[in-house]
């Protein structure tokens, strides 16, 4: 199965949707350091390639976080999820101290935890504040691909303080086809933007452990509309742009 993602990232048809999420996978197995790939290697042996494409997976701890390690340089970063996936029966929880949340975000579910400062490869802001950013450009710009958000669902963010960082890996993020390698970026990901295709806003990863981060402010969001950001529901500005970087 492996070598027919290769072969549809070599000369495969772009314009089939199946055929260049497999290419894009490759492209990440390509961009990807080589003691990722050798890991990447033994899950496929397990897993399959086509479970990947279609449902991910969850890595273990031992596979998470193996991305270069890196002093955090910026003043925050954010980390965003749904509000009844942070609080399942949600008290209200105005003017609490934003510390609280710190346990709920290490009882996730989830081995690690994706961050950004919001920022392009230019240090320049690409989102609105906290208070003001539209859901919808939210998800869109961090790459949530499977984002589905009902239309006055609470959406929570949070501002982290964080010392040290790593730089995101293929295996962090599930093995998914739309993560993107930035190999030529040394200290940070690049998230590709669901609408436009194009790797835009900087990311790291956290382990998901006590002492990696500490809560500084939150924020709640109500999504203005439905949003459902499946694959099958991404544009065709999407798909273009990811074919033309294979192709290049």
């Amino acid at each position: 199965m492996f070598e027919r993602w290769k072969a549809s990232y070599e000369n495969g048809d772009l314009n089939d949707r199946k055929i260049l999420r497999e290419a894009l996978a490759y492209q990440n197995y390509l961009g990807s350091p080589r003691h990722i790939q050798s890991e990447v290697e033994k899950v496929i042996m397990v897993d399959g390639c086509d479970d990947l494409l279609n449902i991910g997976m969850y890595p273990n701890m031992a596979q998470c976080c193996l991305g270069t390690e890196v002093q955090f340089e910026g003043e925050v970063a954010y980390f965003v999820l749904k509000k009844k996936t942070l609080l399942p029966k949600p008290a209200p929880y105005a003017n609490q101290n934003p510390d609280f949340l710190q346990d709920t975000v290490l009882n996730l579910r989830r081995k690690v935890l994706f961050i950004s400062d919001w920022t392009d490869e230019a240090n320049e802001l690409v989102l609105h504040s906290p208070d003001q950013v539209n859901c919808g450009e939210l998800a869109r710009g961090l790459g949530l691909c499977g984002t589905n958000w009902k239309e006055g669902e609470r959406i929570t963010i949070m501002a982290f303080n964080v010392e040290k960082v790593h730089k995101t890996t293929w295996l962090d993020s599930g093995l998914v086809f739309f993560w993107y390698a930035a190999p030529h970026q040394l200290k940070c990901g690049l998230a590709r933007n669901l609408e436009t295709g194009l790797p835009t806003l900087r990311e790291w990863v956290l382990p998901k452990q006590d002492g990696a981060f500490m809560i500084m402010d939150y924020w709640d969001r109500e999504a203005e509309q439905d949003y459902d950001l499946s694959a099958n529901n991404l544009g065709v500005d999407y798909w273009n742009a990811c074919a033309k970087e294979i192709r290049q």
